[in-house]
C-alpha cells in the first residue's frame, strides 16, 4: 500500500495522476489499459470534487492510497473536510434530450458504471471514498 498527500488544490492533480500511473506500472498493470484508465477517470472525478468542495475555500489535504491485491486495483481518497457523501447524489437521467440534462453528477455515475465498487464512509472525522476495479476481466 502506497500513498500520496497533497494540498486539496486542482493544481496538484497532475502530481496525483503521475503517482497513480507509476503505482499501476509497479503493480504490473498497463497505465494506458482499460482497467487503469477507468480507475484514473474515477480518481480524477473524486479528487476534483474534494479539491473543489471539501474545505469550503480553506486549506486542507487530500490523501490518496493505492493498493493492488488479488487482482483488485484499490484506490482510497481521504479528506478531513466537511462530511459529504457524493454517492447520495441522484444519478443523471440519461433518457432525456441533452439540453434537458442537469449539470453535474455524470462523473460519479460513470465511476459507478465502470468500477466494481464505489463506496463512501465517514470515520473519525474523515471522508473516505473507496474505489475498486477487478483487473482480471479485461486488462
Amino acid at each position: 500500500m502506497d500513498k500520496i498527500v497533497t494540498e486539496a488544490d486542482m493544481n496538484n492533480w497532475e502530481t496525483v495522476r503521475e503517482f497513480y500511473e507509476i503505482k499501476c506500472s509497479e503493480a504490473g498493470l498497463n497505465p494506458e489499459g482499460d482497467d487503469c484508465l477507468d480507475m484514473c477517470m474515477a480518481l480524477e472525478e473524486f479528487y476534483t470534487n474534494t479539491a473543489s468542495y471539501a474545505y469550503g475555500g480553506q486549506k486542507g489535504n487530500v490523501t490518496v492510497v493505492f493498493d493492488y491485491e488479488d487482482s483488485n486495483l484499490i484506490v482510497k481518497i481521504f479528506d478531513n473536510g466537511k462530511e459529504f457523501n457524493p454517492l447520495l447524489k441522484e444519478d443523471p437521467k440519461m433518457d432525456v434530450p441533452i439540453e434537458e440534462m442537469r449539470i453535474g453528477g455524470l462523473g460519479i455515475f460513470m465511476s459507478k458504471m465502470y468500477l466494481d465498487e464505489v463506496k463512501y464512509e465517514y470515520t473519525d472525522g474523515q471522508n473516505i471514498i473507496t474505489l475498486v476495479k477487478n483487473t482480471e476481466k479485461c486488462n
